[in-house]
């Protein structure tokens, strides 16, 4: 009996993480996608009012536009500061769901408008934040009792996925600088969020790399043998620089105590 029980909790588990994953992949490429094509909308709209050759009398024009703008979404956040990233770690490890939802669609809101009338915005800290709003908003409206890293953690990599177009760095982004631990229960998820928008992003759009990368034809078995060298090997010096530096620092500590205490 218990065994069904748990081989049922297991399945429903799985295909939890697989709809959740999948609508965070869905939303995160979308939103990165229309961020981009709206900021160069945008900024395309105004080069057809003003000569961008204008240079500094355009930025002026741009950015008095995008400021009053953002001015108008402060107030309909009640004048509360905007949200980024480190709201993002923050309702991440809190126990319940505390995110302001409200307050981190309009964040996003305005960066999205500063980006676009030529503020030195970035696309993917809002975009990032962006994905973790989602998380929380669809942590509170769907039926699933699922910790609430894995709702988030799925949308920043998503977001991440989508706008890098690296699917690797999503996953590993969300873990290390968002959730700050492995969550062995939210990394199903996360991956299929991150590889959905990734997919998605390509599927529709095209490749969306930030570097153009040139492909390299290489030898695979080659590379496995130096890779089941090379761990081991740099492992050890890992260990023995990292042990040296303790012994030395508290060598250090040891005799500067003696000379002064």
């Amino acid at each position: 009996m218990m065994v069904n029980s748990n081989l049922n909790y297991a399945i429903k588990f799985i295909i939890t993480s697989i709809i959740i994953g999948s609508i965070l992949g869905l939303v995160g490429a979308s939103a990165a996608h229309y961020f981009r094509v709206g900021v160069i909308l945008i900024s395309d709209g105004f080069s057809q009012i003003i000569n961008s050759s204008y240079g500094f009398f355009y930025y002026i024009f741009t950015l008095s536009i995008a400021v009053f703008i953002v001015h108008q979404v402060k107030k309909i956040n009640s004048g509360k500061p905007f949200q980024g990233i480190a709201d993002s770690i923050f309702y991440a490890h809190r126990p319940d769901n505390e995110a302001d939802i409200k307050s981190g669609i309009l964040s996003t809101l305005a960066a999205f408008i500063s980006a676009g009338g030529g503020a030195s915005v970035g696309q993917y800290g809002p975009l990032v934040h962006f994905g973790s709003t989602i998380g929380s908003w669809l942590k509170e409206k769907l039926p699933f009792q699922l910790s609430l890293d894995l709702y988030i953690g799925g949308g920043v990599a998503a977001a991440i996925s989508s706008g890098f177009g690296a699917p690797l760095a999503g996953m590993v982004f969300a873990h290390e600088a968002i959730m700050r631990h492995y969550s062995h229960k939210a990394v199903l998820s996360i991956a299929i969020a991150s590889c959905v928008a990734f997919g998605l992003s390509t599927a529709l759009w095209g490749e969306s790399l930030i570097f153009p990368i040139s492909k390299v034809e290489f030898d695979f078995l080659t590379i496995l043998y130096v890779s089941f060298i090379a761990g081991p090997l740099f492992g050890i010096v890992a260990i023995v620089f990292m042990n040296s530096l303790i012994f030395f620092s508290t060598k250090l500590l040891r005799n500067f105590s003696q000379m002064y205490f």
